[in-house]
């Protein structure tokens, strides 16, 4: 489009402050249909050329400056800069909730796509030789991405992890439907409390 086409569509007694020019597609200014079109003007130079009093009003240079393109973004919605911003928020808060440990199912990430949740579950004291289950309240249980914890021995503070195998220790654990489930291969019972991380997906997701 030449210059004197896009002088052509306004009128020397134009006062208003509306738009000028089209619309193109994916919300283009009129200003970048321009140089789209091989215009060579500046954004400023463009504005002078047409007479019109656009001071108030911020610039698509300016604009880009700050948030830059929409189409560079890495976010799926691209329909406006609001939504962009929205969705790239909500990808910060899971960034800090994959820290977060709580006895309340949150999502912590992705898994293939899908949502990924997280949730710890108390197990309570170890079993003796035995295997324990507990339930774990989960609906819709799809994929357990991961499952491991710890024991601890109260009255000394030790520690064990869930699943170990070192020498005299042999603790296992996993998950179903209904529950999780831990199991000793020797008397761990003296270790009085502890917990199992589930990490999982979701059969409605």
């Amino acid at each position: 489009m030449s210059e004197n086409m896009l002088r052509g569509s306004l009128t020397s007694n134009t006062s208003s402050k509306g738009t000028l020019g089209f619309k193109g597609e994916r919300g283009y200014s009129n200003y970048e249909i321009y140089v789209k079109n091989g215009g060579t003007m500046t954004e400023q130079e463009w504005l002078d050329h047409f007479g019109v009093d656009l001071t108030d009003y911020i610039k698509t240079s300016e604009v880009n400056a700050i948030v830059g393109d929409l189409e560079d973004l890495e976010t799926t919605d691209k329909t406006d800069v609001v939504s962009a911003i929205n969705e790239l928020n909500t990808n910060v808060n899971s960034l800090d909730d994959r820290d977060n440990y709580s006895t309340t199912e949150q999502v912590v990430g992705t898994w293939f796509g899908k949502p990924k949740y997280r949730k710890v579950i108390e197990c309570g004291a170890l079993p003796n030789n035995a295997n324990k289950d507990i339930a774990h309240n989960i609906q819709n249980l799809g994929i357990t991405t991961d499952c491991r914890g710890m024991a601890v021995r109260t009255s000394d503070s030790r520690a064990l992890t869930i699943p170990d195998s070192t020498p005299n220790a042999e603790i296992s654990c996993g998950a179903t439907n209904e529950n999780v489930y831990i199991t000793t291969h020797n008397d761990r019972s003296s270790f009085d409390d502890s917990f199992l991380i589930l990490e999982y997906t979701k059969t409605t997701d």
